[in-house]
């Protein structure tokens, strides 16, 4: 049995409540409502659709145990009142390090079998900036490796 549902819950209750994202909306999966106006996490859910949300590749280990590693897709939307698009994005690379700030904070994310967490990659694209603000999104992998056992 796979601990990425567990995993998926773990991300969404950490990011939830580190200081460092404190006025950030974090949502499991995709927004479910209006975000047009908000700073905002999606966990599992790309905003660029660039990448798929979930690659799992599970390999058994013997015992009936398994080796999983799979790859988290989340994004990171940020908002700006004001038409600075360097602003915003210096503001999506804060966000970024209060993420990786959570994930090494707690490599294991309190689930038991998971061996690492880690914060791999990120994209930044400005998506639009006009009289009424900016916003530049991110996609942001997270790689987890586990071991399970039944």
């Amino acid at each position: 049995m796979s601990v990425l549902p567990a995993v998926l819950a773990a991300l969404v209750s950490e990011l939830s409540t580190a200081p460092a994202l404190s006025d950030v909306r974090v949502f499991d999966g995709p927004p479910y409502e209006d975000v047009s106006d908000l700073t905002f996490i999606t966990v599992g859910a790309s905003l660029t659709g660039a990448t798929p949300p979930v690659v799992l590749a599970q390999v058994p280990a013997g015992l009936r145990s398994t080796e999983d590693a799979f790859d988290i897709t989340s994004g990171l939307s940020v908002f700006r009142g004001d038409t600075n698009i360097t602003e915003c994005r210096s503001a999506a690379d804060q966000y970024f390090e209060g993420i990786r700030g959570v994930v090494l904070a707690n490599p294991t994310l309190g689930v038991f079998g998971v061996v690492s967490a880690q914060l791999m990659t990120a994209t930044f694209t400005p998506r639009w900036s006009t009289q009424f603000g900016c916003v530049v999104d991110s996609d942001l992998v997270i790689r987890v490796q586990a071991h399970t056992i039944p």
